[in-house]
């Protein structure tokens, strides 16, 4: 048996059961199994992302319950729980949120918290089925949280199991589907230089006046030359011995075309070729892995989905049998033009292995610097409208939109950048290709994923409608490991276009 238990409670609320508990899942459970608290977070890191990712190393959370767990007050008097950095309720919503297993745990004359009680984001929790510790029981009572605690760990288990071998299979599949468009591309090439080698030496018919050459005399002579005269004027230009014309290849659409390879494809924008500077300057109180700066170079252009993908092009891939069958759910938020959320980084590779096979191109996630590029849009500032977000113009908290620090907007509600996509600063961060790296020291110069450092995470980019407006600047970085699932974390896609 593996996995990790987390251990989430109130200091001050009934301290006493809650060491006791620690102590009894000690018997069990090795002690690297079990968390009980985030103590020292370094300066200048997000605690909030620092809870989320020890959160998503665990299989099981305890919430424990006890008197004062639903009414403890800061010191100004407000609820805790109302606060969205209260870190028992980030560590809860975020475990709910990952599809963790949550167990509430009342101790004490604690009651069972209902959904009215709670912040709308922790409502999931009063339908969780909770386990009651008396003093009087308390060895019996643990055992029967044990026994749950071992259930919830081996099918955690059983499902990384299954999740590795999908993300195999997704991998796969996408390697495959990239070699069938390929081999197509390379066939369809072949097909064409012999069909124009064909053209090229096969017999030019011979010209009329070579036909009759018994009934020349001398007044057919002018007609002789004029007919030369005609067939020099319309011959083909000489080529040099041996040469081919260039077969025709599918031409790259001009920067800016929208355009969709199926009806339930996404729009893809051309992005033109060019250099731009990665990162951000010092002046920008950049964070430390936002440098240092680099010059990155797009030798050809390249198409970006014009929206992060949506659940309606998500479910129509699970529809047809791709992604892995998976259904992601939309917090109640609905679905249609809003972009799919909790789906991990596999899930993304999956749906573009699934849009390669379907369409016969070369489908991917984009790579960091792709996605900062074409963040930018040509602009060199924090964001692409300039050293301030625009007010209205993205969804964040603080962005000044109808959905701000509540939930997911429709893609596409917002002005688009000046390469013609939509919805790049905020809304949900979105999955890219590379693995996590703490500078740009030995970053790639060509605008290609850096398959190197830490693979266990990947990039995310782009902000979500939960940050701040730091969040969402053109260089910001931030990771998840690629077991994360969480409702502000979606994904948009890159089409390789031929030269």
């Amino acid at each position: 048996m593996a996995g990790r238990i987390f251990i989430n409670y109130r200091r001050g609320d009934d301290p006493g059961n809650t060491g006791r508990l620690f102590d009894r899942l000690q018997e069990t459970f090795a002690p690297e199994q079990l968390f009980i608290d985030v103590d020292n977070i370094p300066p200048g890191l997000d605690f909030i992302r620092v809870l989320e990712e020890q959160v998503s190393q665990c299989d099981a959370l305890l919430a424990v319950i006890g008197p004062r767990w639903l009414d403890a007050a800061d010191p100004q008097g407000k609820r805790r729980l109302d606060s969205p950095d209260d870190f028992v309720r980030i560590e809860i919503e975020s475990a709910l949120n990952q599809g963790k297993r949550v167990i509430p745990v009342l101790v004490g004359d604690a009651r069972m918290p209902t959904a009215d009680d709670l912040p709308e984001t922790m409502r999931p929790l009063a339908r969780r089925n909770a386990v009651r510790l008396t003093h009087e029981r308390f060895r019996v009572d643990t055992q029967g949280l044990i026994k749950a605690l071992q259930q919830a760990l081996d099918e955690a288990a059983a499902a990384r199991r299954a999740q590795e071998d999908s993300a195999r299979r997704a991998e796969e599949e996408e390697k495959s589907a990239r070699e069938a468009a390929a081999a197509s591309e390379r066939a369809r090439a072949r097909a064409a230089a012999a069909e124009q080698a064909r053209l090229l030496h096969a017999p030019k018919p011979r010209p009329v006046w070579w036909l009759s050459w018994e009934i020349i005399t001398v007044g057919v002579v002018v007609a002789a030359v004029l007919g030369l005269t005609v067939w020099v004027a319309f011959a083909p230009a000489p080529r040099a011995p041996g040469s081919v014309e260039p077969a025709p290849v599918e031409p790259a659409p001009p920067k800016g075309t929208v355009f969709k390879d199926c009806a339930d494809c996404p729009e893809m924008v051309a992005v033109p070729a060019g250099t731009f500077t990665m990162g951000a300057p010092l002046e920008e109180a950049r964070r430390p892995n936002e440098g240092p700066q680099h010059k990155v170079a797009f030798a050809q252009r390249f198409a970006v989905g014009r929206f992060a993908v949506t659940f309606d092009e998500w479910d129509a891939c699970a529809g047809e049998g791709g992604c892995n069958g998976y259904r992601p759910g939309d917090q109640g938020w609905g679905r249609g033009r809003r972009p799919v959320i909790n789906v991990l980084w596999t899930d993304a590779k999956a749906y573009t292995a699934w849009l390669s096979k379907k369409t016969g191109k070369s489908y991917r996630l984009l790579s960091e610097a792709e996605r900062e590029y074409a963040t930018r849009a040509g602009t060199t500032a924090a964001y692409s409208s300039g050293n301030e977000i625009s007010r209205g113009n993205a969804n964040c908290n603080g962005c000044g939109s109808q959905w701000d620090g509540r939930q997911t907007a429709p893609v596409g509600s917002f002005k688009a950048n000046a390469f013609g996509l939509h919805d790049m600063h905020g809304n949900v961060w979105e999955w890219v290709e590379d693995c996590v790296n703490d500078s740009y020291n030995g970053a790639p110069v060509d605008g290609s994923a850096w398959i190197m450092g830490e693979c266990g995470g990947r990039v995310v980019r782009g902000g979500s409608w939960g940050n701040n407006p730091d969040f969402l600047r053109s260089a910001y970085r931030n990771w998840y490991t690629t077991g994360f699932r969480g409702y502000f974390l979606g994904f948009r896609v890159a089409r390789t276009l031929m030269p």
